[in-house]
């Protein structure tokens, strides 16, 4: 979390000083929300992405797994990308919703990773509210 509020003061806090006073800013971006709308969103997004990413990229250096390397790279790059529409006109309406569909494939990956790891830890004590959890009650299938 601390990781997504630097970002987001990286990312956002030049135009803070614009937004004080009355109005605000359209962009060719995205003219059909105002600038500050679509960063705010953005910065959820990949405060999010940003967070399961972690979660990703950890497990995949840890396991030394080529492909979830690789796979964890190409989803970042991918993410990344994903905000280049924004130089055309109305990209938002393209950037937005992509880098949504990479943040949900990216926390569903994250998700299962902790269930699995969750359930692979048998010497952990497990309270009774963790045994009763969604996470532990649902099959889990290894991630190859």
């Amino acid at each position: 979390l601390g990781f997504g509020l630097a970002h987001a003061l990286v990312f956002f806090g030049r135009s803070l000083e614009r937004s004080v006073g009355p109005g605000t800013i359209y962009t060719e971006a995205c003219s059909s929300m105002s600038y500050y709308m679509s960063e705010a969103i953005l910065i959820s997004l990949f405060t999010v992405f940003h967070m399961s990413h972690m979660v990703v990229a950890t497990e995949s250096f840890r396991s030394m797994s080529r492909s979830r390397l690789l796979a964890s790279g190409a989803m970042h790059v991918v993410a990344s990308g994903s905000t280049v529409f924004n130089t055309l006109p109305n990209g938002c309406l393209v950037s937005i919703p992509a880098l949504f569909l990479i943040v949900v494939a990216t926390s569903i990956w994250a998700f299962k990773i902790v269930c699995r790891s969750m359930s692979d830890d048998v010497s952990r004590p497990v309270s009774h509210d963790m045994s009763q959890s969604w996470c532990m009650s649902q099959p889990l299938r290894r991630l190859e």
